[in-house]
């Protein structure tokens, strides 16, 4: 800080000038400055807590308002020197900062694949037996194993009338083992990772947010 017309903010936007060509009291510590102020006041603080935003201009982490209150002579000797204690304090915090993203692409695939599973069919053989047997009643139905025999029946013409058994059809059942090759499509996802880099303007607005958060 080398120019007697410097600016100075403190937390509270009160402003004031530095005035470097006044030299601190005897027995104060070297790195104290003096700030002025339009009305007629004026303070000295410790310079080397200065927060420097841009050319000529500096930023006060603290309060000028908390400060006793200096009133004006015509001798710069007959001021009172105010020299704030000043504590600095280490506040740390978290942002989120945009450093890319991921598109992901889903794509399916499909494949065929042969399913030989066997199954089961039942097939009925009928068999016809003649007979032409006289019967007094009609013959139930009888199984013989797996063979259901029925009966046919019908009437004929004598002297006298009887029943005689015609034939006898003889039903079975046969299971037989039968191979189907069939065709199933599966189906299979996979998935494209591709990362996306923040845009110069994303890139912009975060740096903007972060001088701002100092700044306040």
């Amino acid at each position: 800080m080398n120019d007697s017309t410097l600016q100075v903010i403190d937390q509270n936007g009160v402003r004031g000038t530095l005035d470097l060509t006044v030299i601190p009291p005897q027995g104060s510590e070297s790195r104290l400055v003096l700030v002025r102020f339009e009305d007629g006041r004026s303070v000295f603080v410790d310079g080397s807590v200065f927060v420097e935003k841009e050319k000529n201009s500096y930023f006060f982490p603290g309060s000028f308002a908390s400060m006793t209150t200096m009133e004006q002579t015509d001798s710069v000797n007959s001021e009172r020197l105010v020299v704030p204690i000043l504590n600095e304090e280490l506040k740390i915090s978290r942002e989120k900062v945009v450093t890319g993203g991921v598109r992901v692409h889903k794509t399916v695939q499909e494949r065929t694949e042969t399913v030989d599973q066997p199954t089961f069919e039942e097939k009925i053989e009928v068999e016809r037996v003649t007979v032409n047997q006289f019967v007094d009643a009609p013959p139930p139905v009888r199984y013989e194993g797996d063979v259901m025999i029925m009966p046919l029946l019908e009437e004929v013409l004598v002297v006298e009338k009887r029943l005689v058994l015609r034939e006898e059809v003889r039903i079975s059942k046969r299971r037989e083992t039968v191979n189907k090759p069939q065709q199933i499509v599966l189906r299979r996802e996979d998935v494209t990772v591709e990362r996306i880099e923040p845009s110069a303007e994303q890139t912009k607005n975060v740096l903007v947010d972060e001088q701002n958060r100092r700044e306040n």
